[in-house]
């Protein structure tokens, strides 16, 4: 992510050495497949430890939008007419491929030409009450997000909506109706939390 430390993964014991092997990790706490929770952007909001960990376990909806115009905005006409809509969206996780990708070209990932999702849009999914958004693009345009403008991560943020950023894989995808796991490392007062995301054909829901 521009801006941030480059990951290292640094070896602190070795099996030739010490008879087993151990190391030591550090990485920006928004790179890679990660959740944003409410206190990314608000001083007050939850932490990603204080995310129920049922809130990230949720029917999924797909909506594939195929490439998109670089660096525009997503906007909700588009979002409606890739997307097949549960009568109530209420309570779901709502995964938007636009075919960016953060893996194959990070360098553009955070560029000037990334898409992001309009306003409304952002507007849209807190009114619906959905769980999180998961993306493949960034929520915000990256060159106003650098310059600390936001205004998406704030309106999903603080109308109740995670933010599930840098998602891949999303070709294997192939049911209609499947469940989504979303599980972030549980950072006591995190700002946000790396993730193992995983979806599961069909209605399956824990007990």
């Amino acid at each position: 992510m521009p801006g941030q430390p480059q990951i290292e993964y640094q070896l602190t014991s070795t099996h030739e050495r010490n008879g087993h092997e151990s190391a030591r990790l550090a990485f920006c706490i928004h790179e890679g497949t990660h959740i944003d929770p409410p206190l990314h952007y608000f001083s007050d909001g939850q932490s990603i430890d204080e995310i129920p960990v049922e809130t990230l376990i949720a029917p999924g909806v797909m909506c594939r939008l195929g490439k998109v115009k670089p660096g525009q905005p997503i906007s909700l006409a588009q979002f409606l007419e890739a997307v097949a809509l549960p009568k109530d969206p209420t309570g779901h996780i709502v995964i938007i491929d636009s075919e960016w990708d953060h893996v194959t070209d990070p360098g553009e990932y955070y560029g000037p030409n990334a898409p992001h999702l309009s306003r409304e849009l952002a507007d849209w999914l807190v009114a619906s009450r959905v769980r999180a958004v998961g993306l493949t693009n960034p929520p915000d345009n990256p060159e106003q997000a650098r310059r600390g403008n936001a205004p998406i991560h704030r309106t999903l943020l603080g109308g109740g909506v995670l933010i599930i950023e840098n998602l891949t894989n999303l070709d294997s995808i192939t049911s209609s109706t499947f469940t989504v796991v979303a599980m972030p490392l549980k950072i006591h007062r995190g700002c946000g939390g790396p993730a193992r995301v995983v979806v599961f054909d069909g209605s399956w829901m824990p007990e």
